[in-house]
């Protein structure tokens, strides 16, 4: 059963009354001395089933709507509350005719100004509407201008491409040049200098392939430095193959390779020019011969006992 108004001389919610929405008095003592003084009652104690009906706030004091601002669209949504609600600070001041004088009735002929946020908010809210309405009514007419449904459609619009634009030449990228700006190229053979990172350029180049170095060297479409330059660098800093077969990485690396070998990957041909091996066999002949010598010059016993 809904609340009956306390306001003297009003109807709402009774039997032989209007159905109107009613609001609960305020909690805190000014609030509650100012709705008392609205509705002409100072000696009335309210309890907690006292309401005051909506016939006696002014129109601009009842929400009956609420707004939301979506960032999305731009567009504030606006739904209609179930149940209306008072905005803060709101007070009765209309009275009924029937139980009350007219005098007794207040009434401000204006609503009540907003705070600067939400005037600022709203303001900042109708400008972002706007830029996407005109965002929407230029996509229209750019749609209209290139969307064809036919091809004399298609025809038609043609000359919209053959726009004569004048190109912008930045620069011709036609040839490349090589730029050697750190060497000093302008001195003598004999007083060439080199940057440091040239310098290990060039010793790396070397050591991974030395007839690659050679004959690019000698084309002179480089200028490199000299093959003393390079070995002497390449010797102070270690940088010898056969230092790298000791290092701890380089073995782990080899033996890790070995396991993926198969059987015919163990037999290796190795190939060897006689002239290397000529003085080793004669040598190892020589030796051969005194040995045999010696077995059959020395006595039984001597040899059993060597």
């Amino acid at each position: 059963m809904p609340h009956k108004c306390s306001v003297p001389g009003c109807n709402g919610n009774y039997a032989n009354g209007p159905k109107v929405a009613v609001f609960k008095f305020p909690l805190n003592d000014e609030g509650l001395a100012r709705w008392l003084n609205g509705i002409k009652r100072d000696n009335f104690v309210p309890t907690k089933n006292s309401r005051v009906c909506e016939r006696h706030f002014e129109p601009h004091l009842i929400l009956r709507e609420s707004s939301a601002y979506d960032e999305k669209t731009g567009k504030t949504i606006t739904c209609r509350l179930d149940k209306p609600d008072l905005v803060p600070g709101a007070t009765p001041t209309l009275l009924p005719d029937s139980g009350c004088p007219s005098y007794l009735s207040s009434s401000s002929s204006s609503a009540p100004r907003s705070c600067p946020t939400s005037k600022a908010q709203l303001r900042e809210e109708q400008q972002v509407l706007q830029a996407l309405e005109a965002s929407e009514e230029s996509f229209r007419e750019d749609d209209s201008l290139w969307s064809c449904d036919f091809l004399n459609d298609i025809k038609d619009k043609l000359h919209l491409l053959q726009l004569n634009l004048p190109w912008t030449t930045l620069m011709d990228v036609s040839t490349v040049h090589l730029c050697f700006t750190s060497p000093d190229y302008n001195l003598s053979k004999y007083s060439m200098s080199y940057p440091s990172d040239f310098l290990v350029f060039a010793s790396i180049f070397y050591n991974v392939s030395p007839h690659a170095y050679r004959f690019l060297r000698d084309s002179a479409k480089i200028i490199l430095p000299s093959y003393s330059t390079v070995r002497r660098l390449i010797l102070s800093n270690c940088m010898d193959p056969r230092t790298e077969q000791t290092n701890g990485t380089f073995l782990y690396y080899i033996s890790k390779k070995f396991k993926s070998l198969k059987p015919r990957d163990y037999i290796v041909n190795l190939l060897i020019d006689e002239i290397h091996l000529h003085s080793f066999f004669i040598s190892r002949v020589v030796m051969l011969l005194d040995l045999l010598i010696m077995m059959f010059i020395l006595p039984q016993p001597l040899l059993l006992l060597s």
